[in-house]
């Protein structure tokens, strides 16, 4: 019965996610059309596939994009969830219902929505394995099609291909495991909602961790 029941919760969960897996391809469809590449097949729910000739910041962009767009999509709505009730939106709303609705009730709701699909959206925004291959994928192409110009900045690709070997390695173990890949999604998105509501604040050491990781490496 707990069985049947876990596993209903789950199917709601995987279909309400869809709307985090919409924005996360529209933002791999996005970086594409900027990188001027051409998409080949377009799924909302679970893939775009592209031809281009991208360097590797296009590339790094394409596969991360969804990272940005889903992560600030999400923080955005909870940093405004929060703010809500300092604004006139519900005073208006709840004129609008002829005061059937209080001010306070209109608030509550719209914080409720926008907190649920800040989750909605932080849960999708982990990039898959594929979308971290991705940028290896390019320079193992280019190694075997040389140019002078590809055997000039190689050092430096290299460099940024060894730094992005974390989230690569991330997205590689998430995919060797269900539960792992379940917790991580949906531990990713609580903690870019508890960030932007300024119940934690774990955003700055982090970048100051991987600026320092970064100077290191240079």
């Amino acid at each position: 019965m707990l069985r049947n029941t876990l596993f209903k919760l789950y199917r709601v969960y995987a279909l309400l996610r869809l709307f985090g897996v919409a924005i996360h391809e529209i933002a791999h469809a996005g970086a594409v059309l900027l990188s001027g590449g051409r998409i080949t097949d377009f799924d909302i729910t679970s893939h775009v596939s592209h031809r281009g000739r991208y360097s590797l910041g296009q590339q790094l962009m394409i596969s991360y994009a969804p990272m940005l767009v889903n992560t600030g999509l999400a923080a955005g709505l909870a940093y405004s969830a929060v703010r809500l009730p300092e604004t006139a939106i519900p005073s208006t709303l709840s004129a609008q219902t002829g005061g059937l609705l209080s001010p306070y009730i209109v608030a509550l709701g719209l914080q409720t929505l926008a907190l649920v699909f800040a989750f909605l959206f932080g849960v999708a925004a982990l990039p898959s394995v594929e979308d971290a291959m991705s940028p290896y994928q390019r320079a193992a192409h280019n190694l075997r099609n040389p140019t002078i110009m590809r055997i000039l900045v190689l050092p430096f690709e290299l460099v940024i291909l060894v730094v992005f070997l974390i989230p690569l390695a991330f997205a590689y173990v998430r995919s060797r495991s269900f539960m792992l890949s379940f917790a991580s999604e949906i531990g990713f998105a609580l903690l870019v909602i508890v960030q932007a509501i300024g119940l934690v604040d774990v955003l700055t050491p982090t970048i100051q961790y991987l600026i320092n990781t970064l100077l290191i490496v240079l």
